[in-house]
């Protein structure tokens, strides 16, 4: 297909209706007031997620997806072998859906049949996962489910959950950073031209711990491959913790923000609830927990 050229004049409806709205606006709520300071949510971007080993990446994707489902009635496509199996990715899922863990925990009641039955109806019309051919782990296949999901279930956002358990058949002659550079623009035009929004979650290089015994905090750059992981990113989070304190809270970095309507460079605190694996804005205990269910935020 050959590329034509255009002005602004051809736009010029399209420009008065940005200003009309306040430009990009801010976007739409994470559903966490403290990460809303620096990012915002907007389709056809590619987010790039990394952290420190077991800091919660890919719980803290959970829950960012279920509030989205409950806020803004997106719908999701996901492909996530960190979580496999699958029951284990439901049993996170619907602990922070429900806000009640799945066996029980002391003075907290374990989900019934009743609750997990209500649970997989709820999530199932949200979230669809991909489950790749056993003998294909490449990029390809999962990009072929997805783009069937997008036609046929209207996919607002997608995870790609690590980056690092994909199969890269990288031709002899390309080096990494060509690859890890044409397989990032390959996802953000897809973001982009399919008005999805794209998380990938790709794990650093190992990290040295400092003399307190924690890592620091990672950046794009950390990333195996090149400065790519940074440059074609819309956005960059990290996901960190203090390993000593061992105090449940966690730092959500904020590293990159291409639009300026969207966000800015900063942190956010965020307290982890380890029975249900809720990441709240203010730590609460056990006897307090009731009404921060994710369910409860349905419109």
């Amino acid at each position: 297909m050959k590329a034509r050229l255009t002005t602004f004049e051809e736009y010029r409806d399209n420009i008065a209706e940005y200003k009309a709205r306040g430009g990009a606006a801010k976007g739409l709520s994470t559903g966490w007031y403290a990460l809303d300071e620096f990012a915002m949510l907007k389709k056809g971007l590619l987010n790039v997620v990394t952290g420190s080993p077991s800091s919660g990446k890919s719980e803290l994707l959970d829950q960012l997806m279920l509030q989205t489902i409950a806020l803004h009635d997106w719908h999701w496509t996901v492909f996530s072998p960190e979580n496999w199996p699958i029951e284990n990715h439901f049993q996170k899922l619907a602990e922070k859906w429900e806000g009640r863990p799945l066996f029980g925990w002391p003075d907290m009641p374990g989900l019934d049949s009743t609750n997990i039955a209500l649970t997989i109806s709820d999530l199932s019309q949200n979230i669809h996962f991909i489950d790749p051919p056993e003998d294909d782990l490449t990029i390809e296949p999962i990009l072929e489910a997805l783009r069937e999901s997008v036609r046929e279930h209207k996919t607002d956002a997608f995870i790609l959950d690590p980056w690092n358990e994909l199969e890269h058949n990288r031709p002899h002659n390309m080096s990494e950073t060509e690859y890890i550079g044409q397989a990032l623009t390959k996802l953000r035009n897809f973001a982009r031209r399919n008005n999805v929004d794209v998380f990938l979650v790709a794990h650093p290089t190992k990290l040295q711990k400092d003399d307190d015994g924690n890592y620091p905090v990672p950046t794009p750059y950390d990333i195996s491959g090149s400065s790519n992981w940074f440059n074609k990113a819309d956005m960059c989070w990290s996901v960190w913790r203090n390993y000593t304190a061992n105090d449940g809270v966690v730092q959500v970095h904020i590293q990159k923000v291409r639009n300026k309507n969207l966000g800015q460079l900063g942190m956010a605190q965020l307290f982890w609830h380890r029975a249900t694996g809720l990441f709240l804005d203010e730590r609460v205990g056990n006897d307090k927990l009731n009404g921060h269910a994710i369910k409860l935020r349905v419109q």
